[in-house]
C-alpha cells in the first residue's frame, strides 16, 4: 500500500509539471502557488480517496470514513479534482 501512494505522488507531480509546461510558463509565480495548492489537495482529498483511506476535513477534526461517509467523500473528491484542474490551468 505504501508503494501505491509513492507511485500516485510521482504520477501527480509529473502530471502537474507536464500540464504547466504545456499550458503556461514552468517558472512563474502561478506555478509555485498552483503547486502548493495542487499538492495540498492531492494529499488531503484525491490520493486518500483513491487508496480508500480516511479523509480529514481541514476546517475541523471530522474524519470521513470509507463505508460510512461515501457521499461526502465523493463530493470532496470531485471538489479536489476541480481545484487541481484550476491549478493546472491557472496563468
Amino acid at each position: 500500500m505504501k508503494t501505491d501512494k509513492i507511485y500516485l505522488w510521482v504520477g501527480a507531480v509529473v502530471v502537474f509539471f507536464i500540464g504547466r509546461l504545456f499550458v503556461s510558463e514552468l517558472y512563474s509565480q502561478g506555478t509555485l502557488i498552483g503547486g502548493i495548492i495542487y499538492s495540498l489537495v492531492m494529499a488531503g482529498f484525491i490520493i486518500p480517496y483513491i487508496l480508500g483511506e480516511n479523509i480529514q476535513i481541514p476546517s475541523y477534526s471530522h474524519m470521513l470514513v470509507k463505508g460510512e461517509d461515501d457521499i461526502y467523500r465523493l463530493v470532496y473528491f470531485l471538489i479536489g479534482c476541480c481545484i487541481c484542474v484550476a491549478a493546472l490551468l491557472a496563468p
